[in-house]
C-alpha cells in the first residue's frame, strides 16, 4: 500500500496570484504527492481547470487534481477536450475526480442542472468522458452502460485542519450538523492531531490523503515546511 500526502485549498482559499504561486512552488520543492483545487463557483476560490493549468506551468513532478470537479452541467466533448489537453501538456500528471456539486441553490442555478437530474447525469456522462478519451465513436444513446470499479489504492480521505484551536463558531456548526460526532473527530486541531487522524486512516486501510487548511496561513512557505515535516515521512 503506497500512503501519499496531497495538499487541498478547499472552497475558502483567494485567488491572490503571488499567494498561489507560492503555495504551488513550495509544495512542489518540499515534494509533496499532489495539490488539489475545489470548485465552487460563487466563492472566491480559482477555478479547478484554470488553477492546475498555472500550477502545471509553475512545476513538473507533483501531481494535479480536482477536489472534485462539477460534472452535470458541463458539455462532455469539450470537458474532455480541456481535460485531455491539460494532461498532455502537464505530462501525465492530472488526476480527474467529479462529483455533482455543492447542494446549494445557487450553484446548482450555475451550472443549469435541477438538483434531483444530477445523479442520473452524472452516470450518463462520466462513461462518455471515459469514450471520448480512448478514441471511440461515441452515441450518447450507449451512455447507460455506467459501470465503476474502485481501485483498492485508492481509498483515503479529505482532512481539514486548522492551525491551533478549532475556532468556536465552526465548533458549534460541526456540533449542530452531527450532534453526535465531536468536532476534534472531522476537524484537527494543530498538526499533532492531523498526523494522528492520518495514522487512524491508515491503520483502517487509507492510503491516499488531502490536507485542508480551513483558513489561509499568512505565509505559506514556513507552514508548508511545517506540514511537510510533520506529514511526509508517513509516505513510503
Amino acid at each position: 500500500m503506497k500512503v501519499r500526502i496531497g495538499y487541498g485549498l478547499g472552497t475558502r482559499a483567494s485567488c491572490d496570484a503571488e499567494g498561489f504561486s507560492t503555495l504551488v512552488t513550495s509544495l512542489e520543492n518540499h515534494r509533496f504527492d499532489s495539490l488539489w483545487l475545489s470548485e465552487r463557483v460563487g466563492s472566491h476560490c480559482p477555478d479547478p481547470i484554470v488553477g492546475l493549468s498555472i500550477a502545471a506551468g509553475l512545476t513538473s513532478k507533483i501531481k494535479l487534481g480536482f477536489s472534485v470537479l462539477v460534472v452535470p452541467g458541463r458539455n462532455p466533448m469539450l470537458l474532455a477536450k480541456q481535460l485531455a489537453t491539460l494532461d498532455r501538456l502537464a505530462r501525465g500528471r492530472l488526476l480527474s475526480a467529479f462529483g455533482l456539486g455543492a447542494v446549494d441553490p445557487g450553484e446548482q442555478q450555475a451550472f443549469g442542472v435541477a438538483r434531483g437530474d444530477r445523479a442520473n447525469i452524472f452516470n450518463e456522462v462520466l462513461p462518455l468522458l471515459r469514450r471520448f478519451w480512448a478514441g471511440e465513436t461515441v452515441d450518447q444513446a450507449t451512455a447507460a452502460d455506467h459501470g465503476r470499479i474502485l481501485d483498492p489504492e485508492h481509498f483515503g480521505a479529505v482532512v481539514p485542519y486548522c492551525d491551533g484551536p478549532l475556532p468556536d463558531l465552526m465548533a458549534a456548526a460541526l456540533t449542530a450538523r452531527r450532534p453526535d460526532v465531536h468536532p476534534s473527530r472531522v476537524i484537527a486541531s494543530g498538526l499533532d492531531r492531523l498526523r494522528q487522524m492520518i495514522g487512524e486512516h491508515i491503520e483502517a486501510g487509507g492510503s491516499k490523503f488531502v490536507v485542508i487548511p480551513v483558513a489561509e496561513p499568512d505565509h505559506w512557505e514556513p507552514h508548508l515546511a511545517e506540514v511537510a515535516e510533520a506529514l511526509l515521512p508517513l509516505q513510503n
